[in-house]
């Protein structure tokens, strides 16, 4: 069984390679020709791979990491750093505008991330390590990095803060904090509403909810950032309630600039590789630009949409790009359920109601309901 791999190093024509399922630790790759890089289905735990990988687009890390020794993302602009992930030494990703790491972090040695880049960090103490505080090209050129962070913990953030070269320099990194919610996602309010923000968190099935509770009362979800949910290997399947986009309130500014002015931002879904089905609750179709669901072939997805509108999706930008356009009537219930492996009996029927013996991840129809296979 193929555990470990480092190799590969100066293959400019590798361009696709599959990671076996029991991998444990990744080294090599420098300067392949590697465009996308999936080893969600691995059980990788380390990596210190890809330097000068510069045609990688996209890098989607499994649930099993432990540490990151080193990685360079090549042009990818967002990367998800999975629950579990304790340490970071380098992180090199010259093109990433949206970095999401995860409330298990304790050190960040350093990092090259696009300037102006937004960071969600879910820690509640701030990483060791420069990684957050001070993001260099080399030399005396710094770039900023936005960092957002959980409720309560900004002083803290800023008190960490050091310059280039390792010295304590307070409020160098723009620090804002997020609002506790009751919801499972990262939530920034503004007073166009509540933006939804990435999470290494998410769950195989991602429903953003119509309002979220804070401290601040209910709130009404009215964008997704962009980035949000890019680059993220555990979604399956999306629900978006009409909320998001019926505000005409500008964008939040988050980062360097100001946000995309469309309810869902750009780049929001992109690279989500084992995304199966949408579900969308707009009358009339939300207008977004194709960037949301970059890298992904659109003619395999599903969209579950309101009764009597798959019309208006089938002719409207994006949306119908999507392979199979369905109502909500014939899916005969909102949410879905989770069918465990022991579970997969021959009763089960696609979202066009057609049977079928053998099923692969994705939202099937069984004794009315919709369920998810993993």
């Amino acid at each position: 069984m193929l555990e470990v791999i480092n190799g590969f190093d100066f293959c400019s024509n590798l361009w696709h390679f599959d990671f076996p399922a029991n991998l444990k630790y990744l080294e090599g790759f420098s300067e392949s020709g590697l465009t996308e890089v999936d080893l969600s289905g691995t059980q990788l735990e380390d990596i210190a791979a890809f330097d000068k990988c510069n045609s990688l687009k996209s890098v989607l890390l499994p649930p099993t990491m432990k540490a990151i020794t080193s990685l360079y993302t090549g042009v990818t602009k967002a990367l998800v750093v999975p629950n579990g992930v304790e340490t970071i030494g380098e992180l090199n990703g010259p093109y990433i505008a949206s970095l999401v790491l995860p409330s298990t972090l304790t050190y960040f040695g350093d990092s090259k991330l696009y300037n102006g880049a937004k960071v969600v960090c879910e820690a509640i103490t701030p990483p060791d390590g420069r990684g957050l505080t001070c993001v260099s090209t080399g030399g005396r050129t710094y770039r900023n990095i936005y960092l957002y962070v959980p409720t309560g913990t900004q002083t803290a953030y800023k008190e960490h803060s050091y310059d280039y070269y390792g010295n304590i320099y307070r409020y160098y990194v723009p620090v804002i904090e997020m609002a506790a919610t009751d919801a499972p996602i990262n939530v920034l309010v503004e007073s166009s509403g509540a933006t939804v923000m990435g999470s290494p968190k998410v769950d195989s099935v991602l429903v953003i909810p119509a309002s979220v509770s804070t401290s601040e009362g209910e709130q009404e979800v009215s964008r997704i950032a962009d980035y949000a949910f890019s680059s993220n290997p555990s979604i399956i399947s999306v629900d978006i309630p009409a909320t998001v986009g019926a505000s005409s309130a500008a964008a939040p500014f988050i980062g360097s600039r100001a946000e995309s002015t469309q309810g869902i931002g750009k780049y929001a879904f992109a690279y989500c590789m084992n995304l199966n089905t949408m579900y969308v609750h707009w009358a009339s179709p939300l207008t977004i630009s194709a960037d949301v669901f970059e890298g992904l072939d659109l003619s395999a997805l599903t969209l579950v949409v309101p009764d009597n509108t798959s019309a208006y999706y089938a002719t409207a930008d994006v949306w119908k790009d999507f392979g199979t356009i369905v109502e909500e009537s014939v899916q005969g219930i909102d949410t879905p359920t989770i069918l465990s492996p022991s579970d997969k009996s021959n009763s089960i029927y696609d979202l066009m109601g057609r049977r079928v013996t053998n099923t692969r991840p994705g939202i099937y129809i069984k004794a009315g309901k919709k369920i998810l296979v993993k």
